[in-house]
């Protein structure tokens, strides 16, 4: 059985956890990054993200970047 997700923050996420990457393709102007699921490891894996570090650290660096464009646009 194989996941098959097109979010790379997603794909990071899960090769920093350790899940099994096996290779990517495309689709159309997405790439699928694709990772072994056997028993739900990875899909539970997945599960993990919301409360972890890396989706923290991905919401904060979202927030900063909005600020700098908010910033930049108040210049204009």
């Amino acid at each position: 059985m194989v996941l098959k997700i097109t979010d790379f923050r997603m794909a990071g996420f899960l090769v920093s956890r350790g899940a099994l990457f096996l290779r990517t393709e495309e689709k159309g102007k997405q790439v699928v990054f694709i990772f072994e699921d056997t028993n739900n490891t990875t899909t539970n894996l997945l599960h993990s993200y919301p409360s972890s570090d890396e989706q923290k650290y991905d919401s904060a660096c979202k927030t900063m970047h909005d600020m700098v464009r908010i910033a930049l646009a108040n210049r204009r």
